[in-house]
């Protein structure tokens, strides 16, 4: 892997950690449960990786797919 494409991953990471507090703070509270990252992690994931996002909020990826399910048939 060359030193661009390094720079590139890690210039992609960035932009989701910096993106990802930006939505939490619009939820006004101080505790973000699990449902509401999933919720976030959705909004964002048209922009940037899951792999990603999931890091960022420390969130396991079962919880994400087990959350977004329960949000989308409820």
């Amino acid at each position: 892997m060359s030193e661009v494409e390094k720079l590139r991953i890690e210039n992609e990471y960035l932009r989701a950690e910096n993106e990802f507090p930006k939505k939490v703070g619009s939820l006004g509270s101080k505790q973000t449960s699990q449902k509401e990252k999933a919720v976030i992690i959705t909004e964002l994931r048209r922009k940037h990786k899951l792999e990603y996002l999931l890091h960022i909020a420390e969130l396991a990826r079962s919880s994400y797919y087990y959350h977004t399910k329960s949000v989308l048939f409820y």
